[in-house]
Order: C-alpha cells, then sequence, then structure tokens
C-alpha cells in the first residue's frame, strides 16, 4: 500500500525580536524626519517663540511651554535625524553642507539654491543610507520607505495659495490620492509586527478619512467661506485652503506624536473610559454566556423530552424488563465519560469566553483611539485663532 505523503506543516512567521522591533521603529522614524527636516526648510519662515507686545519684557524660556520658532523647531529635527543615524550606525549627513541648515539660529535657506544645494545632499545621504539599511534587513529599508512617504503627505505638500497647491506632484489631491493613502494603510498594517497594535490601527483609520475627494476639492479650491455656504464667525483667520493645510498639519502632527511615542495610543483615552470599556465588555460577554446557556439548555431539555416521548410510545422501557439495571449501568458509564469529556470542552469554552471579553473591551478602547486621534479635515477656524 502506497503511503499518503503528508503535507510538510507550516512554521508560524517569527515576529521579531525587541532589538529587530526597535531598529525597524528607528528606521521609520528616520524617514520620517527626513522628510520632514527638508519639509521645514522648503516652507520656512522667519518668526519667533514667545511673542509679546512689550519689547522690554523678558519671554518665558520657549521649551518651558513647547512654544518653539520655525528656526527652533527646524534645529529639533534635524538633530533628531543625527540622533537617529547614529542609534541605527549609520554615518549621519556630511558636514558642513547640511551643516548650513542652521546659521547662528537661522536657516540659510533664503535661496533657491541653497535649498536645492542642500536637497542634493540629504538626497545622496538619505538614498546611501537606505541602501545600508535594505541590505543589513530589508524590513529597514521599507521601514525607512513607509516613514518618509507618511511624512510627505503633508511636508512635500506645496503650500496653499500657489498653483502648485492644485495640480501637480505636490498638489493635496496628488498626495491625498485614494489609492496612495490605501497603500500606506496597508503598509501600516505589515508594521503592526513592530509596532503597537492601537497605533497602525488609529494611523490607517485617519488615513482613511484623509482620501481626496470632491468635498475636500471644494476647499482646496475655494477663494473664501462664502463660496462655500458655511458661516464663519468674526472675521476669519485663514481661507478654506489654508484651514484645510492646518487640518493636515494637525493630523500629521498626531501621526508623528504616534509614531515618536511622544503620546501613546492609550493616553487618548482616559482611566475611567478603560474601566467603563472593561465594565461593558464584562457586561455583554456575561449576557451572550448566559443566552448560550439558556438555547443550550432548551436543546437538551427539548432533545431528552423527544427521547423519553419516542421510549413511551414505543413501550420500549416495558420491553426491556430485567435488563433495565444493565441498561442503567451502560448509561452511568456513558455519563461519566461525557462527563470528562466536558470538563475539557468546558475549559476550551472558559478560554474562549475570555478572549472573547479581551477581544470586545480592545474592539472598544481601539474605537475610542481611533476617534480622538482623527483630525476632522472640515475643522473650521476657531475663535481664538487655534
Amino acid at each position: 500500500m502506497i503511503a499518503r505523503r503528508r503535507k510538510p506543516v507550516e512554521a508560524p512567521p517569527e515576529l521579531p525580536t525587541v532589538s529587530e522591533a526597535s531598529d525597524v521603529q528607528r528606521a521609520l522614524r528616520l524617514g520620517w524626519t527626513v522628510a520632514e527636516t527638508f519639509g521645514r526648510l522648503r516652507v520656512y519662515q522667519p518668526e519667533f517663540a514667545n511673542k509679546r507686545n512689550d519689547p522690554n519684557e523678558l519671554p518665558r524660556f520657549s521649551y518651558s511651554n513647547s512654544d518653539l520658532s520655525s528656526a527652533q523647531q527646524l534645529e529639533v529635527s534635524y538633530r533628531r535625524l543625527v540622533e537617529l543615524a547614529a542609534a541605527l550606525d549609520v554615518q549621519p549627513p556630511a558636514e558642513p553642507d547640511v551643516a548650513a541648515i542652521l546659521d547662528g539660529g537661522a536657516p540659510a535657506s533664503g535661496d533657491a539654491e541653497t535649498r536645492k544645494r542642500i536637497h542634493g545632499v540629504l538626497e545622496a545621504w538619505s538614498r546611501a543610507t537606505w541602501i545600508q539599511l535594505n541590505v543589513r534587513s530589508a524590513a529597514l529599508g521599507r521601514a525607512m520607505t513607509y516613514g518618509g512617504s507618511l511624512a510627505d503627505t503633508y511636508w512635500y505638500m506645496a503650500l496653499p495659495g500657489s498653483p502648485a497647491f492644485l495640480s501637480g506632484r505636490q498638489s493635496i489631491e496628488a498626495l491625498l490620492r485614494p489609492q496612495r493613502l490605501k497603500r500606506m494603510q496597508e503598509r501600516m498594517s505589515a508594521l503592526g509586527e513592530s509596532f503597537p497594535g492601537e497605533l497602525c490601527d488609529a494611523i490607517g483609520h485617519s488615513l482613511g478619512m484623509w482620501m481626496f475627494d470632491e468635498a475636500k476639492e471644494r476647499w482646496a479650491a475655494a477663494s473664501d467661506w462664502q463660496t462655500l455656504g458655511i458661516p464663519v464667525e468674526g472675521v476669519p483667520t485663514r481661507t478654506p485652503p489654508q484651514q484645510l493645510h492646518f487640518n493636515l498639519f494637525r493630523q500629521v502632527r498626531t501621526w508623528r506624536d504616534l509614531l515618536f511615542e511622544s503620546r501613546q495610543p492609550l493616553d487618548y483615552v482616559s482611566p475611567g473610559f478603560r474601566r467603563r470599556a472593561n465594565l461593558l465588555a464584562g457586561t455583554v460577554t456575561i449576557v451572550m454566556v448566559l443566552l448560550v446557556a439558556v438555547i443550550v439548555g432548551a436543546l437538551v431539555f427539548g432533545a431528552f423530552n423527544l427521547a423519553l416521548n419516542v421510549a413511551n410510545r414505543f413501550n420500549v422501557f416495558s420491553q426491556i424488563g430485567g435488563e433495565l439495571i444493565e441498561a442503567i449501568s451502560v448509561l452511568v458509564t456513558v455519563t461519566s465519560t461525557i462527563a470528562v469529556l466536558g470538563a475539557g470542552l468546558l475549559a476550551r469554552a472558559r478560554r474562549a469566553v475570555e478572549q472573547f471579553d479581551a477581544w470586545l473591551e480592545s474592539m472598544i478602547i481601539r474605537r475610542a483611539i481611533r476617534r480622538q486621534t482623527t483630525i476632522a479635515w472640515n475643522d473650521l477656524p476657531r475663535r481664538p485663532a487655534d
């Protein structure tokens, strides 16, 4: 007899170690930071932190209230790039070319030629870094790509008011097109082994909310709020395209807070809400278990009654006579066997109930995190200004 060949059992996919997951996180952050650094340089406008009315008044320290100027924010982004490169054992961009970004506290980006030169340096460095990381691990190369692509959603976009904002590669339509954001959703799902599941789920959900459509197109092209038929209190500080662009900035800032662990996903839901979620999940689970128990009990009781009716109809018990004791003995044996098997089934059922309860609580919390981490694209200007 020819033995049937068994299919080899596939080994479960290996999860990344803590060290590997940390490197993937750093690679994604590095890709993001390269895009953000040049994006801040490209749209840089001189401004000062801690604006005040009295020129003789000494301001608060800028770090104490996170009121950083554009130059300081650019410096933070560049210093972060250098530190992430060092953490990944990669040489930072060559000095003094990129160091020219910071010239006495202000970026040396006043002319297009300087920006073009710095872009060339960062392009050559990031390409060489990507190759180095990709050779070390394909996952690191992909993570760097994902981070840069996600950051480009805002930092590569042209500013409202320029022709490039409405058409071309830097337009809002190109960077928010559904095909692009769906691909980034898939990428975030693929990173679920290296990042918390709630984080990837939250970013993926908000990406879906920002896909370009007719409503966003109307905002992007509108000259004023009257064109959209939206009443705005007082004198609006931004036009519809500017407000749409600003809302996207708020969304990207939330993504960065999550990816750089400035805030954890659970920070977006209060401890009180988590307790209520636990209570609600437990209540729903208990109700479902009781319903299942009632249904199963009714089925068993119905089957038992049916068996008795059939036995009485055909006079089974009267025909058994002296064999009744032996039948009862067999029944006891069968019942004992069923009890032993039932104990195992009950243990499995208990684990299934516990898993369902944990899953339901997780889904309730994840839904709340999605809601709190998604910035509405059509938020209106606030009073006072945002």
